[in-house]
């Protein structure tokens, strides 16, 4: 004879209707997420390009300054209250400075390699711009990144990142007021770590 099926346990059965639930409702997946820590972000500038395009839609895990790397994608605010996503590119204790656009860390430059020449905003409009693969000392897997040519922060002064700050860059080089930038002129100079709101993690679909 037969024996009769072994019941799933309770937790199995939950599981199954809570993601029932978030595949058929995505206002319902937005609420789940939220109550875990993760956060939905629409882009709005081409700072971040090609990684990150204006108009996307980005989910970020928002668990402050926590375990940082070289190469995460962060979120964080600026003094006025803004929200921004740059790159980390130097932790604390870091020596960075650019030098023609090619970022060195601790005296030893970052590799670049062309990939193609692509069509993108530049800041006179929009022109071609070469599209280059970067990876930072640490970083799991490359990063590609839009250079447009001489630009005013091409060449970039070393300096020292404070304890308890980083470094940022933005991917579009020539488009992006990150760390490059002091604070008075609309930059973010060094990025305090209080000022982390947490890491991206991945693109959305949800609108």
């Amino acid at each position: 004879m037969t024996g009769a099926p072994p019941r799933r346990s309770w937790w199995l059965r939950r599981t199954a209707i809570v993601a029932a639930l978030l595949l058929a409702t995505p206002f319902l997946a937005l609420i789940a997420a939220r109550i875990v820590g993760y956060a939905p972000f629409h882009v709005p500038s081409e700072g971040m390009a090609p990684t990150i395009r204006k108009g996307d839609r980005i989910i970020a895990l928002m668990h402050g300054p926590a375990d940082l790397r070289r190469g995460d994608v962060i979120v964080f605010t600026s003094p006025s209250g803004h929200t921004y996503l740059q790159r980390v590119a130097a932790l604390p204790g870091d020596r960075i400075a650019l030098r023609g656009g090619i970022v060195l860390l601790d005296g030893k430059p970052v590799g670049q390699r062309l990939e193609r020449l692509e069509e993108a905003s530049t800041p006179t409009g929009t022109g071609e711009v070469r599209k280059l693969v970067e990876q930072f000392p640490g970083e799991a897997r490359p990063h590609r990144i839009y250079d447009s040519g001489e630009a005013r922060f091409d060449d970039f002064a070393e300096q020292i990142v404070q304890p308890n700050h980083i470094f940022v860059l933005g991917d579009h080089r020539d488009l992006s007021a990150d760390s490059r930038v002091p604070a008075e002129q609309m930059g973010v100079g060094q990025l305090p770590l209080e000022r982390v709101g947490g890491k991206v993690l991945f693109h959305s679909w949800f609108g």
